[in-house]
């Protein structure tokens, strides 16, 4: 997969598939993502973590555990997620304890799994559809 850690990135066009781990990892950056197509991911489709800031649109996760995880005080807005295939379509929690929980923020959600959240106490997710 991809990781991304300490950077000020743009990315156009996302896409990585069969990844036996995370698909893409963002850490302790700013990142621009529009369209994200990520699948075969064993463990996440994207994982963002340590005080991470992403503005996301387009973002497709298919066949991963979880679709996006944010966690470690990190703040994520996305215009338009989908998501089938997985055992979790967000998650939103404090994995170390130097940081605090996150923030998840989805305009338009669409989500075929019946565990579609796992929110952690102190984090939040917003969903506007």
């Amino acid at each position: 997969g991809l990781d991304i850690d300490f950077s000020e990135i743009t990315i156009k066009n996302l896409n990585v598939k069969n990844s036996d781990n995370d698909c893409a990892d963002f850490s302790s950056g700013f990142y621009i993502i529009e369209n994200a197509i990520l699948s075969n991911c064993s463990d996440k489709g994207i994982s963002i973590g340590e005080n991470s800031r992403i503005e996301g649109s387009g973002f497709e996760i298919n066949s991963s555990f979880i679709g996006i995880a944010v966690k470690d005080s990190s703040i994520v807005s996305i215009d338009k997620f989908n998501s089938s295939e997985v055992e979790y379509c967000v998650t939103a929690y404090r994995k170390k304890q130097e940081f605090a929980g996150s923030i998840l923020s989805i305009d338009n959600f669409d989500c075929d799994s019946p565990n579609q959240s796992f929110i952690q106490e102190r984090s939040v997710l917003n969903v506007r559809n």
